[in-house]
Formats: C-alpha cells, structure tokens, sequence
C-alpha cells in the first residue's frame, strides 16, 4: 500500500489471510470495501453448514473465533454481497453494522451470443438434470430418493459432477435405476444440451447458485431448493419451481407436474431477457465503480446529486 498508493483498497474472501489488512488500510485513510462471497468470517467452515444441518446462527465456537474479525468489520467503508442471503447472514451475526452496503452478483457469462439450443426431442420423456459437486450438502441424494417417488414414468435423469469416489460408488448401487445416468465430469456446455429441467438441490445456504443462472441464460426450466441465495436468484425465472431442501416427496410431486406439461417445461429461461444483464462483466463492473467512488448504498436520487457534486455540476 506504501509503495503503490491505491485509491482503493479492495478485499474479497480473506479466509486464510487476516482482516489486519483492514486496519492497515484504515490507518493510511484509504477507502476500503469488501466483498461477501461465502460465510468465511462468521464460520470456522464457511459454509453455515455442520453435519448434516444448516446453521440457523452462529454457534459458540464461531462467535469466539469472528469476535475480533466481527469489531474490524466496522472498519470497512463499503460492504458487497453476492447475494442478499449472504448479506444478511453477516447483519444478522453483528457484522458491518451501519457500513453502507450493496449486492452485486458474480459475473456469469449470460450474453445471448453463448446461449446453447437444446437437442431436438420428439418424445415424451423429460429429461432432469443436476450439475455440481457430487456430496451430502448438495442434496443429490434427495434427488435421487425423488426417483422412487415418482407415479410417472417419463423422465430421465443426467447426474454431472464429480465427487469423493466411496460416496459416488454408494450413490450409484443405492439407486440403480437405468433411467439415471452418471455422466461424470463434463463441460457445462455439453450438459445443457441434453437436459430440459435443472435441479438445483443444494442443501446448505449456497451463496450464488451459478448452476442456475447459468441453466435460465440458456432457456431451461428449474426446480429449485429453498436453501441460500437460490431463492432470489429463481425469481428472474419464467418457470421455476421450490421445494422444502431434503424434501424428496415435494421434489417428486413437481417433478411428477412438470412430467404431465412436457411441452411448457421445455421451455424456460429469464422472465425478461434484460434480467441476465445483471450478471454481465459490463454491468458489475459499473456498479464497482460506484462503489469505489462513494455510491454504495446510495438511492438513484442520491447517486445523481453525489456524481453532479464530483463533476462539479
């Protein structure tokens, strides 16, 4: 900091480093802000998740081990979040506590010219389809268990991902159902084309499912966990559907409802193209740089009036 002189000082997950860079920067008067992206000051884990259970608050052992991060936190001049989840989850455990804040979501590569057509289909089979970590806190499990379940028998079901070789061997002689296919890991590409619904089943609160921004920027239907910062991210959707995370009962019945509508549920994406340019590098790179000019938490009125003053206006 000495030696470049930053106007700025831009932190993002620090799990590992320590948040003294942000006295440091404070001490030289420099304008801090930082970015949210997982649970890494308020977790020993990171992920809100012990077990087989999502942390509905801290534990002991968390606010012993955040205290001094939760006093330094005060320290920031701005605060960003991907997602609104996340954000409130560190409000809510004493963190940043009147620093202005805003949520800014990742970059997800969305633009119209990487969308994928899917694969002609004239039958009736529909064609589920999960993409991801293969663990217990995803929740494929629960999505597999949904199969048993099911009255109807026109589905499929793609399984992409990779994970702990014991666990996936069990996976499989668990639930050997020659209508689920293990297609290990594959490119994300190559996946979307061959399913018309994504299941997003995430059992601990994933801050930004990229799965699913990924899975509406290419026109798909999703079914979704109510876990983290899905839910917020669903709500851009034309055609996504919750379920209770764990849940596999309610997982089949809609599973069971879109298999009765194959036609509608092949087609989803956005409620409104524009939605995706949230997650464009043009888009979050701009809102940056408000915020590392001064506008974070700002209304639009207050942006203006701030911006004028700067130029002089």
């Amino acid at each position: 900091m000495d030696l470049e002189k930053p106007d700025v000082v831009h932190t993002n997950n620090i799990t590992g480093f320590s948040v003294s860079i942000w006295r440091e920067a404070r001490r030289r008067d420099i304008r801090l802000v930082h970015t949210l992206r997982d649970y890494g000051l308020i977790c020993l884990h990171s992920g809100m998740f012990r077990g087989r259970s999502v942390c509905k608050r801290q534990c002991l052992d968390c606010k012993v081990y955040s205290s001094i991060r939760r006093l330094c936190s005060q320290q920031v001049d701005a605060v960003v979040s991907n997602s609104s989840y996340v954000l409130t989850a560190h409000k809510k455990s004493g963190f940043f506590t009147n620093v202005p804040s805003e949520v800014i979501y990742n970059i997800a590569g969305t633009s119209p010219k990487e969308r994928i057509e899917p694969q002609d289909r004239s039958d009736d089979i529909l064609n589920f389809g999960y993409i991801g970590e293969l663990d217990e806190r995803k929740g494929v499990r629960a999505i597999l268990e949904s199969t048993r379940h099911l009255k109807l028998a026109n589905w499929k079901l793609r399984i992409a991902g990779r994970g702990l070789e014991q666990y996936v061997a069990k996976l499989k002689a668990d639930y050997p159902d020659p209508r689920i296919q293990w297609l290990g890991f594959v490119k994300a590409a190559d996946f979307y084309t061959t399913v018309d619904v994504v299941i997003v089943s995430s059992i601990w609160p994933e801050p930004l499912p990229r799965s699913l921004i990924e899975a509406l920027a290419l026109g798909r239907s999703a079914i979704c966990a109510r876990s983290g910062g899905i839910p917020e991210i669903s709500q851009l959707g034309k055609l996504v559907e919750m379920y209770s995370p764990c849940d596999y009962r309610e997982l089949a019945g809609i599973m069971d409802r879109a298999m009765k509508d194959v036609t509608r549920w092949r087609s989803g994406g956005f409620t409104d193209p524009s939605a995706a340019d949230v997650f464009t590098e043009s888009v979050v790179v701009a809102r940056y740089r408000e915020v590392y000019r001064g506008s974070c938490g700002l209304s639009d009125e207050a942006r203006i009036l701030t911006e004028s003053a700067r130029s002089g206006k």
